[in-house]
Protein backbone atom coordinates (compact mmCIF):
# COMPACT_ATOMS: atom_id res chain seq x y z
CA UNK A 1 0.00 0.00 0.00
CA UNK A 2 1.48 3.73 -1.02
CA UNK A 3 1.89 6.16 1.73
CA UNK A 4 -0.60 8.70 0.14
CA UNK A 5 -3.12 5.54 0.03
CA UNK A 6 -2.46 4.96 3.65
CA UNK A 7 -3.19 8.56 3.96
CA UNK A 8 -6.34 8.30 2.57
CA UNK A 9 -6.89 5.11 4.27
CA UNK A 10 -6.75 6.70 7.84
CA UNK A 11 -8.99 9.74 6.58
CA UNK A 12 -11.80 7.68 5.53
CA UNK A 13 -11.59 5.63 8.88
CA UNK A 14 -11.19 9.27 10.90
CA UNK A 15 -14.21 10.55 8.79
CA UNK A 16 -16.24 7.92 9.87
CA UNK A 17 -15.34 7.33 13.51
CA UNK A 18 -15.71 10.84 14.02
CA UNK A 19 -19.56 10.97 12.70
CA UNK A 20 -20.21 8.54 14.63
CA UNK A 21 -18.96 10.08 17.68
CA UNK A 22 -20.20 13.73 16.74
CA UNK A 23 -23.33 12.72 15.69
CA UNK A 24 -25.28 13.24 18.99
CA UNK A 25 -23.78 16.53 19.06
CA UNK A 26 -24.37 18.66 15.72
CA UNK A 27 -26.98 21.14 15.37
CA UNK A 28 -30.05 20.53 13.32
CA UNK A 29 -28.20 17.20 12.09
CA UNK A 30 -25.13 19.16 10.89
CA UNK A 31 -21.91 17.56 11.90
CA UNK A 32 -18.28 19.63 11.77
CA UNK A 33 -15.73 17.59 12.15
CA UNK A 34 -12.63 19.88 13.88
CA UNK A 35 -10.50 17.03 15.35
CA UNK A 36 -9.93 13.16 15.12
CA UNK A 37 -8.31 10.85 17.80
CA UNK A 38 -5.50 8.65 17.03
CA UNK A 39 -4.04 5.97 18.78
CA UNK A 40 -0.97 5.03 18.44
CA UNK A 41 1.09 1.76 18.27
CA UNK A 42 1.35 1.73 22.15
CA UNK A 43 -2.70 2.26 22.68
CA UNK A 44 -2.35 5.68 23.55
CA UNK A 45 -5.05 7.85 22.43
CA UNK A 46 -3.82 11.70 21.34
CA UNK A 47 -6.36 14.18 19.53
CA UNK A 48 -4.73 15.91 16.68
CA UNK A 49 -6.28 18.85 14.00
CA UNK A 50 -7.14 17.87 10.84
CA UNK A 51 -5.53 20.99 10.13
CA UNK A 52 -2.56 20.01 11.01
CA UNK A 53 -2.25 18.42 7.24
CA UNK A 54 -3.78 20.19 4.44
CA UNK A 55 -3.35 16.94 2.45
CA UNK A 56 -5.21 15.27 4.76
CA UNK A 57 -7.32 18.21 5.55
CA UNK A 58 -8.20 18.26 1.68
CA UNK A 59 -9.05 14.32 1.57
CA UNK A 60 -11.03 14.52 4.27
CA UNK A 61 -13.25 17.55 2.65
CA UNK A 62 -13.76 15.03 -0.40
CA UNK A 63 -14.74 11.89 1.54
CA UNK A 64 -17.24 14.14 3.53
CA UNK A 65 -18.39 15.71 0.37
CA UNK A 66 -18.62 11.94 -1.19
CA UNK A 67 -20.68 10.62 1.89
CA UNK A 68 -23.06 13.48 1.41
CA UNK A 69 -23.44 12.67 -2.28
CA UNK A 70 -23.18 8.69 -2.15
CA UNK A 71 -24.12 8.07 1.81
CA UNK A 72 -22.63 4.14 2.78
CA UNK A 73 -24.53 1.33 4.14
CA UNK A 74 -26.48 2.02 7.20
CA UNK A 75 -24.50 0.93 10.26
CA UNK A 76 -26.59 -2.39 12.07
CA UNK A 77 -26.49 -1.85 16.13
CA UNK A 78 -23.62 -2.13 17.76
CA UNK A 79 -25.20 -4.84 20.37
CA UNK A 80 -25.25 -7.00 17.17
CA UNK A 81 -21.50 -7.15 17.26
CA UNK A 82 -19.56 -10.90 17.10
CA UNK A 83 -16.35 -12.60 17.12
CA UNK A 84 -14.83 -14.24 13.97
CA UNK A 85 -13.67 -17.59 14.44
CA UNK A 86 -11.94 -18.71 11.56
CA UNK A 87 -11.75 -18.11 7.26
CA UNK A 88 -12.58 -20.99 4.96
CA UNK A 89 -10.04 -21.63 2.12
CA UNK A 90 -12.42 -19.26 -0.18
CA UNK A 91 -11.11 -16.25 2.33
CA UNK A 92 -14.75 -16.27 3.88
CA UNK A 93 -15.22 -15.30 7.36
CA UNK A 94 -16.61 -17.74 9.68
CA UNK A 95 -18.46 -16.31 12.97
CA UNK A 96 -19.15 -17.46 16.37
CA UNK A 97 -22.58 -17.63 15.40
CA UNK A 98 -22.39 -20.39 12.74
CA UNK A 99 -22.48 -17.68 10.25
CA UNK A 100 -20.55 -17.73 6.76
CA UNK A 101 -19.92 -14.31 4.84
CA UNK A 102 -18.12 -12.79 1.52
CA UNK A 103 -17.30 -9.22 1.61
CA UNK A 104 -20.51 -7.35 -0.68
CA UNK A 105 -19.30 -5.64 -3.73
CA UNK A 106 -16.19 -6.40 -3.90
CA UNK A 107 -13.13 -8.47 -5.83
CA UNK A 108 -10.05 -8.40 -3.44
CA UNK A 109 -6.55 -10.05 -3.91
CA UNK A 110 -4.80 -12.57 -0.93
CA UNK A 111 -3.56 -9.07 0.32
CA UNK A 112 -7.02 -8.33 1.52
CA UNK A 113 -7.17 -11.90 3.29
CA UNK A 114 -4.11 -11.76 5.30
CA UNK A 115 -5.85 -7.95 6.51
CA UNK A 116 -8.93 -9.77 7.51
CA UNK A 117 -7.01 -12.52 9.20
CA UNK A 118 -5.13 -9.39 10.91
CA UNK A 119 -8.29 -7.44 12.32
CA UNK A 120 -10.30 -10.53 13.00
CA UNK A 121 -8.19 -13.49 13.64
CA UNK A 122 -4.84 -12.03 15.41
CA UNK A 123 -4.04 -11.58 18.56
CA UNK A 124 -6.21 -8.83 19.47
CA UNK A 125 -8.75 -9.22 17.14
CA UNK A 126 -11.47 -6.90 16.27
CA UNK A 127 -14.82 -7.73 16.47
CA UNK A 128 -17.54 -7.41 13.30
CA UNK A 129 -20.89 -6.28 12.88
CA UNK A 130 -22.20 -6.72 9.57
CA UNK A 131 -25.47 -6.10 7.64
CA UNK A 132 -26.50 -9.02 4.64
CA UNK A 133 -27.04 -7.78 0.84
CA UNK A 134 -30.13 -10.79 0.77
CA UNK A 135 -27.40 -12.03 -2.18
CA UNK A 136 -25.53 -15.12 -1.72
CA UNK A 137 -23.12 -17.30 -3.86
CA UNK A 138 -22.85 -21.02 -3.28
CA UNK A 139 -24.71 -21.00 0.42
CA UNK A 140 -22.65 -17.68 1.47
CA UNK A 141 -23.99 -14.85 1.87
CA UNK A 142 -22.28 -11.12 0.79
CA UNK A 143 -22.53 -8.67 3.71
CA UNK A 144 -21.20 -4.89 4.24
CA UNK A 145 -18.52 -5.74 7.32
CA UNK A 146 -17.63 -3.21 10.02
CA UNK A 147 -14.53 -3.63 12.51
CA UNK A 148 -15.26 -2.44 15.79
CA UNK A 149 -12.76 -1.75 18.15
CA UNK A 150 -12.73 -0.91 22.03
CA UNK A 151 -9.88 1.35 23.25
CA UNK A 152 -9.01 3.16 26.89
CA UNK A 153 -8.29 6.75 26.43
CA UNK A 154 -6.18 9.54 27.93
CA UNK A 155 -7.62 12.31 30.15
CA UNK A 156 -7.76 14.98 27.57
CA UNK A 157 -9.99 12.08 25.51
CA UNK A 158 -12.45 11.73 28.24
CA UNK A 159 -12.74 15.41 29.25
CA UNK A 160 -13.63 16.36 25.49
CA UNK A 161 -15.98 13.63 24.94
CA UNK A 162 -17.28 12.25 28.78
CA UNK A 163 -16.04 8.69 28.02
CA UNK A 164 -13.23 6.58 29.39
CA UNK A 165 -13.58 4.35 27.00
CA UNK A 166 -13.86 4.68 23.02
CA UNK A 167 -14.35 2.41 19.80
CA UNK A 168 -13.26 3.10 16.64
CA UNK A 169 -15.47 1.63 13.54
CA UNK A 170 -14.03 1.02 10.35
CA UNK A 171 -15.95 -0.69 7.15
CA UNK A 172 -13.67 -3.40 6.10
CA UNK A 173 -15.48 -2.80 2.31
CA UNK A 174 -14.53 0.64 2.30
CA UNK A 175 -10.85 -0.35 3.49
CA UNK A 176 -10.24 -2.50 0.90
CA UNK A 177 -10.97 -0.55 -1.97
CA UNK A 178 -8.83 2.45 -0.38
CA UNK A 179 -5.76 0.02 -0.01
CA UNK A 180 -6.14 -0.77 -3.42
CA UNK A 181 -6.42 -4.40 -3.07
CA UNK A 182 -9.83 -5.00 -3.95
CA UNK A 183 -11.97 -3.73 -7.06
CA UNK A 184 -15.57 -2.51 -6.69
CA UNK A 185 -17.86 -5.11 -9.10
CA UNK A 186 -21.70 -5.15 -9.49
CA UNK A 187 -23.64 -7.55 -7.53
CA UNK A 188 -27.42 -8.51 -7.14
CA UNK A 189 -29.23 -6.70 -4.13
CA UNK A 190 -25.91 -4.64 -3.67
CA UNK A 191 -27.27 -1.18 -3.74
CA UNK A 192 -23.69 1.00 -3.31
CA UNK A 193 -21.40 0.28 -6.59
CA UNK A 194 -21.57 3.52 -7.08
CA UNK A 195 -20.27 4.61 -4.16
CA UNK A 196 -17.47 1.98 -3.94
CA UNK A 197 -16.55 3.09 -7.76
CA UNK A 198 -16.58 7.16 -6.30
CA UNK A 199 -14.10 5.83 -3.78
CA UNK A 200 -11.93 3.56 -6.28
CA UNK A 201 -11.34 6.59 -8.38
CA UNK A 202 -11.00 8.79 -5.13
CA UNK A 203 -7.66 6.26 -4.16
CA UNK A 204 -7.00 5.83 -7.74
CA UNK A 205 -7.01 9.76 -8.28
CA UNK A 206 -4.29 9.55 -4.82
CA UNK A 207 -1.36 7.56 -6.35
Amino acid sequence: MSATRTLLLAVVIAATVALAACSEQGEAGRVRITACAVADSSGEVRTVSCKDDPHRESLLDQVIALNARLPAPELPALESRQRAIGMDASGNLLLVDGARIALAGLRCDENMTDYLKAVFLDDFPAQLIYQPTGHADRGVPYAYVWEYSEFEVDEEFAAAFGEEKSYSLNMSNEAGIMSGWCAPVEQPLHKFHERFSALHALADDTD
